[in-house]
């Protein structure tokens, strides 16, 4: 078995059993130096500024932007969206592609571990507006979309 916690500076040689992922996860090492090097060698605004700070900062951001195009499998980088937390991915989805694209009868289905209420509260006022529901995915979901995560 593959000891992760030991690429984690504050879980390697502890007892420590960190399950609060949702609130807040743990940095690998490689991201806190990955961080560590962009504030000290780049940090300037990506995709705003014309002067050399600015095109280095764009530069490292849209190099990590095909990096996970390429580990998921994108078929282009303009796919790739980077948010601060799974809150606010979950919040562009629903405001964004579920006001345009939901019709009465379409169904959403999250998972037993996605009802929190930031998850829930963003479907209900769609749910009130376009006659959608909330399914858990324990039941059988005959037609409509699935929302998912998949880890």
């Amino acid at each position: 078995m593959t000891d992760y916690k030991k690429d984690f500076p504050l879980l390697a040689g502890s007892d420590i059993a960190y399950l609060d992922n949702a609130a807040t996860a743990q940095r690998p090492e490689a991201v806190l130096k990955a961080v560590e090097d962009f504030y000290t060698k780049k940090n300037a605004n990506p995709l705003r500024g014309l002067y050399e700070l600015g095109i280095e900062a764009t530069e490292a951001y849209e190099a990590a932007r095909e990096r996970v195009r390429e580990f998921i499998n994108a078929g282009k980088t303009s796919e790739v969206v980077f948010t601060r937390n799974s809150t606010e991915s979950l919040n562009l989805i629903a405001y964004s592609y579920g006001l345009t694209s939901l019709k009465a009868g379409d169904e959403i289905d999250v998972s037993d571990g996605d009802m929190w209420e930031s998850c829930r509260g963003r479907w209900y006022p769609d749910r009130q507006a376009r006659s959608s529901f909330i399914w858990n995915v324990s039941r059988m979901v005959p037609t409509g979309m699935r929302i998912w995560k998949p880890w």
